[in-house]
């Protein structure tokens, strides 16, 4: 499926803002806890974690012209990721995102401001050129920006739908993308089948396989992921593990799939490397977790049936 070995990470950059309950969280209250600040967003979720997996990776976002964004980008350079195409924009300010979770580390809201990734237009898209491989693409991006990354040719196309609210971005689209990770609610609303169930989730696949797509993941919280290809489908269950910060494990998953693309792996060893890498982000604290690396989640995995 893969033609090249790059990575082309498009997408958004942003400045996280985590609250997390020590308590039990009471809605519309002030809750006791702890806040945190990080680079985030989710197209530099996924560069940085597939930085930190050895991928030859390249990010195209947009910036504002701060210190905030310096120290992300120099951040990014250490381990290696290309960002020489990001856009440093005097217009718009860093994008920021603010979540609230509650005393378990599930997330209880969020809202997000990421008007500057309307900087990423077609005049700007089209002044670049991609090394061949894997374009992955999260929909913070405008319609018009999506359109044009998936007219160009001779590229695997991966999708992270980012939320219910953005997925529909990509329906126009699915026929050109040849891998795509949502979760059950944005499943639901890319395949049209309301999911209820597991045999609902199953359906809402093979929905999206019959749209075009090549390769679905679908991934379930405590349910695990469930993958969907030509050759069948294959359901795999989450490692056991001790969730601290919920925040960022969807975006670590998607490194793992493009690690597994790269290599060639069979869905059911993309799965099972994939949810080892989503442990690591569950673990940390923060939306990164900096001990993620190709060996670690090796490691993890060792002794799977993943072959």
């Amino acid at each position: 499926m893969v033609s090249g070995s790059k990575i082309t990470v498009i997408g958004a950059a942003n400045k996280d803002i985590i609250a997390k309950s020590t308590g039990k969280f009471i809605a519309k209250d002030s809750n006791i806890g702890h806040i945190t600040s990080s680079f985030g967003g989710v197209g530099r979720n996924i560069a940085h974690n597939c930085g930190l997996l050895g991928l030859d990776t390249a990010f195209v976002s947009a910036v504002g012209a701060d210190g905030d964004s310096a120290a992300m980008i120099t951040g990014l350079n250490r381990i290696g990721v290309d960002t020489s195409r990001v856009l440093s924009s005097e217009e718009y300010s860093t994008g920021t995102y603010i979540a609230v979770f509650d005393e378990k580390g599930d997330m209880v809201c969020a809202v997000n401001d990421m008007s500057i990734t309307d900087a990423l237009n077609k005049n700007y898209l089209s002044s670049l050129e991609f090394a061949p491989g894997i374009i992955a693409l999260d929909t913070n991006l405008s319609g018009e920006a999506l359109e044009y990354i998936l007219s160009l040719k001779g590229f695997t196309f991966f999708a992270e739908p980012v939320s219910v609210n953005k997925a529909g971005r990509l329906i126009p689209y699915l026929s050109q993308i040849d891998v795509i990770k949502p979760n059950v609610y944005e499943a639901a609303f890319l395949s049209g089948v309301e999911i209820n169930g597991e045999k609902d989730i199953y359906a809402a696949g093979e929905k999206l396989l019959a749209s075009g797509v090549k390769q679905v993941y679908i991934t379930s919280g405590e349910q695990g992921v469930y993958a969907f290809c030509e050759k069948g489908s294959f359901h795999r269950k989450p490692y056991k593990t001790r969730i601290v910060n919920a925040n960022g494990a969807g975006d670590a998953f998607s490194a793992g799939v493009l690690y597994g693309l790269i290599n060639d792996y069979a869905i059911q060893k993309i799965c099972a490397f994939a949810c080892g890498c989503s442990c690591f982000a569950l673990e940390s604290e923060g939306t990164i977790n900096t001990a993620l690396s190709e060996k670690a989640v090796s490691d993890k995995i060792k002794g799977e049936e993943i072959s």
